[in-house]
């Protein structure tokens, strides 16, 4: 890490010096992240803080650019003595149809929102960074991406972790098709025997929508199938393959949403419902209500902020969770000579 850290310096220090054509680019994001669940399946837990990245672009011509910079995450009552500054430094190939980036960049940068089936983590504080290559190809209708992110790094605990991730975005006017598919290889060096975990998830969305529909913005209604595959290599080399089905509405008006949504279990695994180590535990549940109410008081290119609420009815009780997310983009030329 030391050493990535000093190789973004020398990286600015050498782009400033030389580049022809210089950009900074970055954020701060202010965020709180409140999760209460007390009745279902799960656990609670709250993140106050920010993030802030700030990377310097250098276009090597039209289509290819290297940038590298700084990141740093604070959670507002930490001990400073834990926070640390890492490193932002990738390659990014980028044309109208087409885009390739390989390198650490900033997670919420690249591939979220994504579906809190696959991955919980709303607004990527827990683990801000991607570190992978990442591959998109646009069609006339359809647009198809995978991905690597390397998440563990070798330690006492963990032997290696990553993700690889696929997704399809299909759009025909009014209908979309949806389809995320995350695999998780996790391998410990503290469970016994350092035994090796598969988890594969699948979450397939299809969903019609209206704009300007009489005095609403849009009116949207969705199906989705979830699907889990999750084995331990040195219990079994079977898969635990539970599956469900969630559908709902939403409305946006203005700018407010609320949405409607009920989850149900089909096919229960051996070891019970969902359990994606990366996954959304209300998804351990057999089933479950679910309403969320957005806002987005404030969207210019100056300053950007939501807020979203999630009641969910499981167990008997009202689980819950709060999003608040106030982001500064940073974007600016800063230099150019001939």
């Amino acid at each position: 890490m030391k050493c990535l850290t000093i190789a973004s310096f020398i990286f600015i220090g050498i782009t400033s010096l030389f580049a022809s054509e210089l950009y900074v680019e970055g954020s701060s994001i202010g965020i709180l992240d409140n999760l209460e669940y007390t009745h279902g399946a799960g656990k609670s837990g709250t993140f106050f803080g920010t993030m802030n990245g700030v990377v310097l672009r250098y276009n090597l011509n039209s289509k290819n650019s290297i940038r590298g910079g700084l990141f740093y995450l604070h959670e507002f009552g930490s001990d400073i003595s834990s926070e640390v500054v890492r490193p932002l430094i990738s390659y990014r190939y980028s044309s109208e149809r087409r885009m390739f980036l390989f390198g650490s960049v900033i997670r919420s940068d690249l591939i979220a929102p994504y579906p809190i089936f696959l991955l919980s983590d709303k607004f990527s504080h827990k683990k801000p960074l991607f570190e992978g290559f990442f591959l998109k190809r646009k069609f006339s209708i359809v647009d198809i991406s995978v991905w690597a992110d390397w998440i563990g790094l070798q330690s006492p605990s963990v032997h290696e972790e990553f993700l690889l991730g696929t997704d399809i975005n299909l759009h025909i006017r009014k209908f979309l098709l949806k389809i995320n598919y995350l695999y998780n290889h996790i391998a410990s060096r503290t469970a016994l025997h350092d035994p090796v975990k598969d988890e594969s998830g699948l979450n397939v969305l299809t969903s019609f929508s209206w704009k300007r529909l009489w005095i609403l913005d849009s009116l949207s209604l969705s199906a989705e199938l979830l699907a889990t595959a999750v084995r331990d290599r040195k219990i079994t080399m079977e898969y635990d393959t539970p599956l469900g089905i969630k559908a709902g509405t939403k409305i946006v008006f203005n700018k407010f949403s609320i949405g409607y949504f009920h989850y149900q279990g089909v096919i229960e695994g051996d070891n019970g419902w969902h359990n994606l180590s990366k996954g959304d535990m209300v998804y351990k549940n057999r089933s479950f209500d679910q309403v969320d109410l957005s806002v987005i008081p404030v969207k210019n290119r100056f300053v950007e902020m939501f807020f979203d609420l999630s009641l969910i009815s499981v167990g008997g009780g009202i689980d819950h969770r709060e999003n608040f997310n106030l982001k500064v983009p940073i974007k600016s030329r800063i230099g150019k000579w001939e």
